[in-house]
């Protein structure tokens, strides 16, 4: 079964909050008794917002028109040549499938297309999954923390100009 990547557009709205959704279900094996999911009329806005946003970028990927996957980045609040990386979820069914690691690979090329120096993220400390996909992929945790839905995050940065050219 074929993996189409595209960028996002409105008509994705349901499939993307159902696609998170899915993702959030798996946070209840790590995140602890008292975390709750967003609920799906504030992930509707969030991607809403994103996917509208001048100077912002989402991505989907799909299989038979189902998103099973989804990226999105926009410029750092205030700090010129950061791109924000802040929605990376795959289906959880499709894990190590390579669908979160092209999304990523996309991700990183448009930034770099649009002239962005760094790049950065916050991963929940509890998730030590997606902590290490992207320590495996060059991403450096640092000290700063902050938090989100009861979660501690942690902030994870990446030199875009020493990736090797496309």
């Amino acid at each position: 079964m074929a993996t189409r990547f595209r960028e996002a557009n409105l008509l994705d709205l349901d499939g993307l909050v159902a696609l998170v959704g899915r993702a959030n279900e798996t946070y209840y094996e790590w995140a602890g008794a008292g975390w709750s999911p967003p609920e799906p009329v504030r992930e509707r806005g969030h991607w809403s917002s994103r996917i509208a946003e001048d100077g912002a970028w989402a991505a989907v990927a799909e299989r038979d028109g189902r998103a099973v996957g989804c990226a999105s980045f926009e410029p750092a609040d205030g700090r010129n040549g950061v791109a924000y990386l802040s929605r990376l979820f795959v289906d959880p069914k499709l894990w190590r499938a390579g669908i979160g690691s092209a999304l990523l690979g996309e991700a990183i090329a448009e930034m770099r297309e649009r002239d962005f120096e760094w790049a950065e993220l916050y991963a929940a400390a509890g998730n030590a999954r997606a902590r290490a996909f992207y320590e495996r992929r060059g991403w450096r945790a640092g000290d700063k923390t902050r938090y989100w839905q009861g979660l501690t995050l942690i902030r994870f940065s990446l030199d875009l100009a020493l990736l090797p050219s496309a």
